[in-house]
């Protein structure tokens, strides 16, 4: 198993235990997966560059004076992408505890031992998502939250002395 060979076990593990950890390491991923996506949809939306080098096509001086006038404002500011919330809403991280990710309203999560999916279910999500890409690309998202995943996941192998 390569989580054996990355994180150093120091045993092999039951068939058991190897279902248990690969959840708990996929849930913690798919976690952070979010979170650093969420910080880079909200980067973009601050009208600025991402972590990836992405940001998206200003909105026109049109656009912006309707959200002012309608008060779709965020922070008192006019942000891309933000008017009912519940895009942004679906964008948020939800909740890791005790080795399971709970996702927000608008959230599509499938979380297995050999693989996590996320997904927006926001009935405009998708003609959105043509103009401006709300998720940022999972080659690209992985490794960052696999990196961010690392030390929090050791605490949990040191505590079930696997480390």
């Amino acid at each position: 198993m390569a989580l054996e060979r990355r994180f150093k076990l120091a045993r092999p593990l039951s068939k058991v235990e190897d279902k248990e950890v690969r959840l708990y390491y996929n849930n913690l991923v798919l976690y952070h997966v979010i979170k650093i996506n969420y910080q880079a949809f909200m980067t973009k939306a601050k009208k600025q560059i991402d972590e990836f080098g992405q940001s998206w096509k200003p909105l026109s001086p049109k656009t912006i004076k309707e959200k002012r006038r309608k008060k779709f404002l965020y922070g008192g500011s006019v942000l891309i992408n933000i008017r009912t919330r519940a895009l942004l809403e679906a964008i948020r991280p939800g909740k890791f505890k005790n080795g399971i990710y709970y996702p927000t309203e608008g959230q599509y999560v499938e979380v297995t031992e050999s693989s996590i999916t996320f997904g927006i279910e926001v009935s405009y999500a998708g003609s959105v998502n043509t103009k401006r890409r709300i998720i940022v690309p999972m080659k690209e998202l992985l490794p960052a939250a696999k990196r961010a995943s690392e030390q929090q996941f050791s605490v949990y192998l040191r505590r079930r002395g696997l480390l």
